[in-house]
């Protein structure tokens, strides 16, 4: 099993859109509450470009968008 290098401090989290997306509320404002209290408590936050995306009834973007987000997110914080 591989595990993770723990997050250094002030380090970036990277946050991918969930399915639904976080467009509207109250999602949106939880959403935006968490990332502050990240920032609070001095880790940077990355939204990936899904996050507040709403491309139809229920979905944040299209499959393909969504993979794309996270192989890309997985690249840029390893």
């Amino acid at each position: 099993m591989r595990y993770p290098k723990p997050l250094p401090p002030k380090g970036t989290i990277g946050f991918v859109a969930p399915s639904f997306g976080c467009a509207e509320k109250p999602r949106r404002f939880a959403f935006m509450q968490a990332q502050k209290k990240f920032n609070q408590m001095g880790y940077r936050t990355d939204p990936g470009p899904n996050c507040y995306a709403q491309e139809g009834i229920g979905i944040s973007s299209t499959p393909q968008k969504c993979a794309a987000e996270l192989t890309e997110i997985g690249r840029a914080h390893v």
